[in-house]
Parts: C-alpha cells; structure tokens; sequence
C-alpha cells in the first residue's frame, strides 16, 4: 500500500516545529550556561512576589550557612542582621515593587552568627499587566572589601598608636556634640589635657618608654572619664576631654577621679613614674558657640595651668589679655635690652640659724614705659620662645657683677652672688668665652660666683651641658641645682652634676610644718645631700615652724619672701643699694 504523500502547507509547518524545538534547545542550553556561569560566580536567590524564597543555588547556601531546605519557603528575615533600618528595607520594596531595578550593599546574617557584606541586584521579572510576579537577587560577596574600608575608615578617625580618636575625627564630629548639647539644655566642659614634663620622658628614657606612657595616659582617661563624650589624642602629649554636665562641679568632681587615676606609678622598663598633667578648661555655651573658639580657650587655660604647675584651670576671658601683652612684649623685648629698660634685683640667702644673709640671688625685672614693672615670668617664656635667652642671661651676669661690686657685698667673704643660666646658655659651644669676657670686663672674682641650673637644662643636649658644668666648676664656679624634687631624674643629676648646693624646691617646703609625707622627703633629702657633701638651701620658707623643723633636718640655708623679698637695687650716693 503506498504512502500517501504530504501536502506542501504541512511539510512547511514541520520544518517551522523543528526549527523552534531547535531554537528553544539553543535557549535552554543558553539559559543553562548563564545559570551555570551565574551560580560559579554569584550569589543567586528567587523569591515570588511576597518576598518567600522559591530558588537559591549553592553559593547562597554557602555563604549564609544555611541549607536549601532551611531556606525555601523562608524569607530573606532568616538572614537579617538588624544593621540596616526599617526605612531601608521599605525603599528597596517600593523600588522593585514598581517594577524597576534595586541596587544597594546589604549587611546579613549567617546561620553561627557572622556577619558577611553582599553588592545586590534585584531584578523584578512582570507578568502581562507589567506587575512583578517574582524577584531575581543577584548578590556578589563584598565582605573582604567592606571589611578594608571599614580599616581605612578606622585608621582615618583613630590614633595608631593609643586607639582614641584623632584630630580628623573632632574636626568632623565637634559639631555634634554642640548640637546635642544645645538640643537638651546641658552644658560641655571642653578639656585639653597635657601631661607634664613629657618631653623629659622621651628623652631621658627613650621614645619606646614615651610611647607606653601614652598608651597608659590614655587607657587611664577612658577609665576615670567613662562618661566622656568624646576622648581624643590631638597629638603629641596632648588629648582632648569633652564632658557633658550641669555646671563646673561636677566637671570638678570627674577631675579628682582623674588626678586620682594619674598620680598611680606607672611601671616602665621595670620602674615606677608617678604621672601629672595639666589641663585647660573651656565651657559651652559660655565661653563660645564653635567648635573653634572653644578649643582655642581651652588650650589657653591648658598653658596657664602648666605656667601655675596646676592640674587644671578654668579658662578666663583676662587671658586673652595675656596673650597681647605676650605679642607687645615679643616685640619690644629686644629694644628693650638695648634701652637698659631692665634692672635687677636681689633676694638674700640665709643662714637660718644666725639669720646673716649667706649670698644673694639676682633677679632680673623689666621696668615696661607702658606697663609698668614685669616680673621674669611675664616676660622671659617671651624672651625663650624669640631665642633672646643667652642675651638675657649674659645681660643679668654683667649687671649683677657690677652691682656686686657697687654694693660692697664683696667686702663679706662668705657672700656668694646666683645667678641663673637658661638650657639655651648651657648649650652653647662658646659659653666659657662669654662668661669669661664678662668676668674680665667686670674683674669679678669667679670663686665669689654660684650658677643655678634646673635639670631641665641638662635634657636636650647633656653632653654639651656637662662639658660646660665642669668647666665651671675648674673654673671656681659654684653650682646650685634649682627647683630639687620636681623632676623624674633628680637623684641620678646629683651624681652626674656633684653640685655644690642643692635648692629644694618651694613645693616640697610649702605646708610642710603641716605634712608629715613632705617632711620625710625634705629629711631625706637632706640627709642624702649631707652625705654627699652638698649644701641644701630651702625655697619658700614660710614661717618660723618651718625653719625649726629645717635646722633638726641639718638644712641651714633658706630663702623666701617671709626671710626677706627681692630688694631692688637702686644706687644712693654713697654707692650703696636703697630699697
């Protein structure tokens, strides 16, 4: 029986058939090589139009712990971290629900409780009326990029070294505080927090021993100042503090946990430092509105409490005057010497036993055509910051000879003239030339001369300054360790330095009739010098209490404002000092 033969029109629609059966392989192969490329390089989930999941492929499954049945059925809230807010999640669905496409870096959550960082794109696919029947994400694991911002981010608004935050850091976020202050009706006490004597540190014990202290420093800050809204290293030994409270009592109240905090010994290099600070204070709202003005009154009253040796100081408005009389003054000072606008002045040394003055030391005061008399403390920071030190000093040892001499105060063989040497002067390679320019063009007999120095000079160039201490003392030159008990290396100088006199500074004698603490270390002290050789003179003798418990000690010396103030010397005719 023969087969009866096709007509035309079929034979076209077969060709037609296998041609889309062949093309709808190509597609699905297709489809399968991008679902396949898809899953080896991406993070794919499907979810219907409710949010359920309906898909994943195994990277989904591997980055969030979770198997495909945990996962199907569930929503994305399975691996919701909680980093991002309700209003976050509420923009992406208004997005995708309106059929467009959402793109956005989403923190989630694995199933043991890490965190990983995806890039997500969602892809809402529409049925005919163009509403969203499902969603395709198409996520890339982002956790190692996140994770090196987030270090880059840290390392610009934190110090390397103490972990605090740094100066970018109050730059950007100072406002802030001002605003919630304002906000809620409380005042900031603004703090720049120094710590003392730093310097000596660094260079007396190293960088490496500095560097523990700072790390401590500021451990100690976050400790006593727990409530802090903000704790910062600003740079170098200075941090800044900012409290929030009701008024300066209770700012008060955190500093003496922090002074308690500080004076604890820290441990380095298996010794023990006992460490201090100073601080300035500003206020908001009172003594400005900005960030600005606020910082620079507190670093104001910072420098006012290192000038007073005080912990701490409230900024007030008089110190602004300070600092255009400092600019005034660093203007005319060096006219000034060239003028004779200066004079000196002499403080006697006592013999506390027989009350016969022993020496003097000489004073120098500027007599200012506008200002009046100035004290040294007024004008000589201004002198050391122009670099005039030397000048000033030399002028002091020229004129205090001459007056020496004027005053017959040579006629008394035990009477010493002191005179103080700057840590300028003592380093300078060609100080034996001028000191001896100045004792020959005076004929001053240099057996009749004491220099007093504080350790500080001996820090920044020991060599030099030892080389020049010893050629003063070949030379018949006395020398006085001024201030003894105010720094870190006091007892290791005393060998180095073998002084003839020691001066215990007026904060070891100062109440000391009332502290048996000071009394002990003014003993010992003494003692020690006694065995060594080495006069003591006490500072800031302030009473007759005091003398006595000084004399039972074996110190014979004293100087004070209660055994004689600074007398100024003015010529009488008779050559003589009037005052």
């Amino acid at each position: 029986m023969t087969r009866p033969q096709k007509q035309d029109g079929q034979k076209v629609d077969e060709n037609k058939n296998e041609m889309l059966q062949a093309q709808l392989k190509d597609a699905v192969r297709e489809l399968q090589a991008i679902q396949r490329a898809l899953d080896a390089s991406t993070i794919v989930a499907i979810t219907d139009r409710q949010g359920k999941i309906t898909y994943v492929n195994e990277a989904f499954c591997e980055i969030s712990q979770y198997s495909r049945e945990e996962l199907i059925g569930q929503t994305h809230r399975i691996i919701n971290s909680g980093y991002h807010p309700k209003s976050f999640f509420k923009e992406m669905w208004q997005t995708i629900a309106s059929g467009k496409v959402w793109r956005g870096e989403i923190k989630n959550k694995a199933k043991d409780g890490s965190y990983y960082w995806v890039f997500s794109t969602i892809v809402p696919f529409l049925d005919e009326q163009g509403t969203p029947y499902q969603y395709v994400s198409i996520r890339t694991d982002i956790t190692d990029l996140k994770q090196q911002e987030q270090k880059i981010q840290y390392l610009a608004y934190h110090d390397e070294l103490t972990a605090l935050t740094n100066r970018r850091y109050v730059n950007e976020n100072f406002g802030g505080l001002i605003d919630e202050a304002r906000e809620y009706g409380h005042g900031l006490a603004i703090m720049f927090v120094d710590i003392a004597r730093f310097k000596n540190i660094n260079d007396t014990i190293g960088h490496n021993a500095g560097d523990m202290v700072l790390k401590e420093v500021a451990h100690r800050l976050q400790t006593a100042l727990h409530d802090a809204k903000l704790v910062a290293r600003m740079g170098g030994d200075e941090f800044l503090v900012v409290l929030a409270g009701e008024g300066r009592s209770q700012i008060e109240d955190c500093l003496n946990t922090l002074e308690e905090s500080l004076s604890r010994p820290v441990q380095i290099n298996n010794r023990e430092y006992v460490l201090s600070a100073n601080i300035g204070i500003s206020w908001y709202p009172d003594h400005g509105q900005d960030m600005d003005s606020l910082l620079k009154k507190a670093d104001l009253a910072m420098y006012q409490a290192k000038k007073e040796k005080k912990m701490y100081v409230w900024y007030e408005e008089s110190m602004y005057t300070k600092i255009y009389l400092d600019a005034v003054l660093e203007h005319q000072l060096a006219e000034a010497l060239r003028t004779d606008q200066f004079s000196i002045s002499l403080q006697p040394q006592y013999h506390l036993k027989s009350r016969r003055i022993q020496g003097v030391e000489a004073l120098i005061r500027w007599h200012h055509p506008h200002y009046g008399r100035l004290s040294p403390g007024q004008f000589l920071p201004v002198a050391a910051e122009l670099g005039l030190m030397v000048d000033v000093d030399m002028w002091v040892l020229r004129h205090s000879c001459l007056l020496y001499k004027q005053c017959h105060l040579a006629d008394d063989a035990n009477m010493k003239l002191a005179v103080n040497l700057s840590m300028a002067s003592l380093e300078l390679v060609n100080l034996p030339e001028l000191i001896l320019k100045v004792l020959k063009d005076t004929q001053f007999d240099p057996g009749r001369l004491q220099v007093e120095i504080t350790e500080q000079v001996l820090v920044r160039e020991m060599d030099q300054a030892l080389s020049n201490i010893r050629w003063l003392k070949e030379l018949g030159i006395s020398i006085a360790l001024d201030d003894f008990g105010t720094g870190y290396s006091s007892l290791s100088y005393l060998h180095q330095l073998s002084p003839d006199y020691v001066k215990i500074d007026r904060s070891l004698v100062a109440g000391m009739d009332r502290s048996a603490k000071k009394q002990v270390i003014v003993e010992a002290v003494t003692a020690l010098c006694r065995k060594l050789d080495i006069q003591t003179l006490a500072e800031g003798v302030e009473n007759e209490q005091q003398i006595h418990i000084l004399l039972d000690f074996g110190c014979m010396l004293g100087q004070s404002f209660y055994l004689s103030p600074p007398l100024d010397m003015g010529m009488s005719k008779d050559g003589c000092p009037t005052g």
